[in-house]
């Protein structure tokens, strides 16, 4: 019996001692395990560190390396102007009322670009402060002009160009070699009839015959001219025009011959409905 009792004991502490190891060995794996993670997330720390150090360090020098550029005056040589074909650098600079040599960042560009756009009849402008190597770029898009035409002011007679936008072009503003191109005719432009002339010159395809002249009355009244019509009336209500057009298109694709020939003709579409036309024989 006893022999018995000590046998179990002897198992029982075996078991025990073993288990008693195996909690050891379990215990020291996770405290490696701490320790390896410990010295991980230390070393990452001190990379992340030194990275928010260096990179502090590299923005402070930049910092001081533009603010130092930036307050070195820039000359008209440091200027640099795209996409002119007319304009010249002295007139873009004297429309932006700066005064050269001037600091970097003395120059606002919206500003700069604001006022050239007011004094100078451009479709678009960018300006660009470059700080290395110093300069200022200016990107300028022209307007196309698509007709002469002329205006008065100051009781004299101006001549000049449009776009397609009827916007106002000085004839030593316009491109020289676009002129030969161009056989369209503006007469009595003005600013508050912009979008009138607009109007007709975005649509003078749908015409049937090729415009040659638009004509604006001091009373407000409007007269085209095309290559078979000499004189068309469409008057001042511009909301009628789209059906207008559609009437002088189909007019000019029957029309008699003599019409473009042998005669000056008027065609009054002041009603769009019910036109009318007269011929009046040349002597």
């Amino acid at each position: 019996m006893d022999g018995s009792i000590n046998g179990k004991s002897k198992v029982r502490s075996l078991t025990n001692e073993l288990n008693t190891q195996e909690i050891k060995k379990v215990k020291g794996k996770n405290l490696k395990r701490k320790q390896t993670k410990s010295k991980l997330k230390t070393k990452i720390n001190q990379t992340l560190i030194w990275q928010l150090f260096c990179f502090n360090s590299l923005s402070i020098i930049l910092t001081c390396l533009l603010i130092n550029q930036g307050w070195k005056p820039i000359k008209k040589e440091h200027i640099h102007i795209t996409g002119s074909s007319i304009l010249i650098k002295n007139e873009i600079l004297k429309a932006s009322g700066d005064i050269f040599p001037k600091p970097l960042l003395a120059i606002n560009p919206k500003e700069m670009q604001a006022k050239i756009l007011r004094q100078l009849p451009l479709k678009a402008i960018s300006i660009n402060r470059i700080f290395f190597p110093l300069g200022l770029h200016i990107s300028i898009l022209e307007r196309e002009p698509i007709a002469f035409a002329s205006r008065t002011k100051n009781n004299r007679v101006e001549k000049g160009m449009i776009d397609l936008e009827a916007t106002w072009i000085p004839l030593h503003l316009a491109n020289e070699n676009k002129k030969e191109d161009i056989h369209i005719s503006i007469k009595g432009w003005s600013n508050r009839r912009k979008s009138d002339i607009s109007s007709i010159l975005k649509q003078r395809a749908n015409l049937g015959s090729q415009l040659k002249k638009i004509n604006l009355e001091p009373n407000g009244d409007i007269t085209l001219e095309t290559i078979k019509i000499k004189r068309i009336r469409i008057g001042s209500n511009m909301d009628l025009l789209h059906d207008q057009l559609k009437t002088l298109l189909h007019l000019q694709n029957s029309i008699p011959e003599i019409f473009a020939k042998d005669s000056v003709t008027t065609l009054n579409l002041i009603n769009p409905l019910k036109p009318k036309y007269q011929i009046n024989k040349k002597i």
